[in-house]
């Protein structure tokens, strides 16, 4: 088990007493910093202003993170990914490269075949 100590330094980190309109409060918080234009400083000023107000700093973090240009294509992906295993689609993954033929070949296909498949571009070649 963990000491009591530690627990003690977690939930105070955490916040988890928090109600669920100071999360959303955080949470919010950290989506306001992941669109700000100050690149690299996300991180640092979200958690400065949760440390300053008392946030749930998972939250800022996480509102932080789900905002950020350079996760969205994995977040979307992943999702994407997540989606179609649940509802039981073909996912075809192909790249940038083979986008053009794939669009080529897909208008030969009878409407019904199409529209059960979901296509994901990757970066690069």
């Amino acid at each position: 088990m963990l000491p009591a100590r530690f627990k003690r330094w977690l939930e105070q980190l955490l916040h988890t007493h928090d109600t669920p309109h100071r999360t959303a409060l955080a949470y919010a918080v950290g989506v306001f910093f992941g669109f700000s234009p100050v690149l690299g400083l996300h991180t640092v000023l979200g958690l400065a202003i949760a440390f300053l107000f008392g946030l749930n700093r998972i939250a800022v973090v996480l509102g932080i993170y789900s905002n950020l240009p350079w996760i969205l294509p994995a977040y979307y992906t992943l999702t994407t990914l997540l989606g179609a295993a649940i509802l039981r689609v073909q996912v075809l993954i192909v790249s940038a490269v083979t986008r053009n033929a794939l669009a080529a070949c897909s208008n030969d296909q009878p409407r019904t075949e199409r529209s059960s498949r979901i296509a994901i571009l990757a970066v690069g070649g």
